[in-house]
């Protein structure tokens, strides 16, 4: 059976993301940066106390460079650092499925939202995985 015919009962666990990268809520937005670049994601579950709290996407991250960059300074560390914190960026309103949830659900939470990505959590709220819009677009292709 093809990816398209059996989506309404795969579930997401077997399509998301396990492999996290995820930013302290009072981490630098620099930090934000590095781990944006050197992991080569494009959404950072914020995590505070160990609890789920926010997902900064690089999309918000590129709105507080234009911010710097516009009032005519360089995007430089220190300047990204003093300009916002990730709470100032982060989304709060998060998207989340269980494990369980099936990609359909997945799919339409991320072809409909304005989100690229949903937090896959457990009963506790412990974020176990991400399923962005690559993920589920690799479901599809396959």
């Amino acid at each position: 059976m093809s990816a398209r015919g059996s989506r309404a009962t795969t579930p997401i666990s077997e399509w998301m993301t396990t492999n996290l990268v995820t930013i302290p809520l009072d981490a630098p937005l620099s930090e934000a940066r590095r781990r944006f670049a050197r992991a080569e994601v494009h959404h950072l579950p914020v995590v505070a106390d160990g609890r789920l709290v926010g997902m900064l996407s690089s999309r918000d991250l590129l709105r507080a460079v234009r911010r710097v960059t516009r009032d005519g300074a360089d995007a430089s560390d220190a300047e990204l650092d003093r300009s916002a914190e990730i709470a100032d960026l982060m989304s709060r309103d998060l998207v989340m499925l269980r494990p369980s949830a099936s990609v359909d659900e997945a799919l339409e939470l991320v072809a409909d939202g304005a989100m690229h990505a949903v937090l896959i959590v457990d009963d506790d709220r412990q974020l176990v995985g991400i399923a962005t819009d690559a993920d589920l677009l690799s479901y599809f292709c396959e």
